[in-house]
């Protein structure tokens, strides 16, 4: 899923933007988004909720996992917002799709 919304990314905006990744996990699950060797992706894990929660609000781009967490988020970014299609809650109408 990551490697796809990732490309999709790359095709559609600038490929130079940087991409971060706010999980939970462990970098070694990542290994398939570590081997693209892309030095504009970045990881947030385990990291502090309130930091990880304000730079997904404040993202310019933002693609929502279906998490309560990235819902809020996606709810309060005035950024571009691409919901996710397995949400459970019902995303915003402004939301945008992600064509993978």
């Amino acid at each position: 899923f990551y490697i796809r919304v990732i490309n999709f990314l790359r095709k559609k905006y600038d490929k130079n933007y940087k991409i971060v990744i706010f999980s939970q996990g462990k970098k070694s699950e990542f290994q398939e988004i570590i081997d693209l060797n892309d030095l504009n992706i970045n990881f947030h894990l385990d990291g502090d909720w309130r930091i990880a929660h304000y730079s997904l609000v404040r993202a310019p781009i933002m693609v929502c996992s279906i998490s309560e967490f990235a819902w809020t988020a996606g709810l309060l970014s005035e950024g571009i917002v691409y919901k996710n299609e397995r949400m459970f809650r019902k995303p915003l109408q402004t939301w945008k799709k992600l064509e993978i």
